[in-house]
């Protein structure tokens, strides 16, 4: 069965960064990857995920902002889960976001989202 994961970036250039490093990490030839704007048909991606011929599949979608993260994992947690995602990332940036507030943002994302409370 393919391993699958989706990933929620803030902007554009998340995006392709984000592309760039799985191919490199899992090989190109082993991931089939569908990026694009969540403003898009997230739920068709999400249901037509499964492709037999690669190893992995990753999702990746542009939130449109730091602020979109978050609640686009909420809003979409449910229906990736019950699709067999097995991991679900974030990725944002920290500008603008002053130094001395590093720490405090840095230990909230080692713990992770708890989706039943936030």
């Amino acid at each position: 069965m393919t391993k699958k994961i989706a990933i929620f970036v803030e902007g554009p250039t998340e995006l392709k960064f984000t592309e760039k490093l799985i191919q490199e990490i899992v090989g190109e030839e082993r991931i089939h990857i569908i990026s694009g704007d969540v403003r898009n048909r997230i739920s068709q991606a999400i249901i037509k995920s499964d492709n037999g011929e690669k190893e992995y599949f990753a999702l990746i979608f542009h939130c449109h902002g730091d602020n979109g993260v978050k609640s686009r994992i909420k809003d979409n947690y449910e229906s990736l889960s019950n699709n067999d995602y097995s991991l679900i990332l974030g990725l944002r940036d920290l500008h603008p976001i002053p130094k001395d507030e590093f720490e405090k943002v840095k230990s909230k994302l080692l713990t992770g989202i708890d989706i039943d409370t936030c």
